[in-house]
């Protein structure tokens, strides 16, 4: 998960919040936060990885009390967000983007490949 604050002070918080994720919720494998260290125009604030052991396992993650209080707290920090949720054993890959508040991006379907 990507993720851009409004106010980019709060990703410490966040980043601090998350570890904590990580040892309150036995359905978390791994958990990994990263912080920007460029500040470019494109960039993110905080990038998250987690790892779990199913698929089942990633959906009771997302529904523990301790995420979605999480999720209700960070959710009006950020302008946008960029989720892949897949699965390494089968190459599926499944991605929700939600780009709200962020001036001059649009989604847009991507063109088909050359000779379709």
């Amino acid at each position: 998960m990507l993720m851009k604050f409004a106010d980019s002070a709060n990703r410490d918080e966040a980043k601090t919040r998350l570890e904590t994720l990580g040892t309150q919720i036995p359905e978390i494998k791994t958990l990994h936060v990263g912080l920007d260290v460029v500040g470019s125009e494109v960039s993110y604030d905080l990038a998250l990885t987690t790892t779990h052991d199913s698929v089942e396992d990633l959906k009771s993650y997302q529904a523990n009390p301790d995420h979605v209080e999480f999720g209700g707290w960070l959710r009006p920090l950020l302008t946008s967000r960029v989720v892949v949720d897949y699965d390494k054993s089968s190459s599926t890959l499944a991605m929700r983007l939600t780009t709200s508040a962020v001036p001059g991006y649009a989604l847009a379907d991507p063109p088909d490949p050359p000779g379709r």
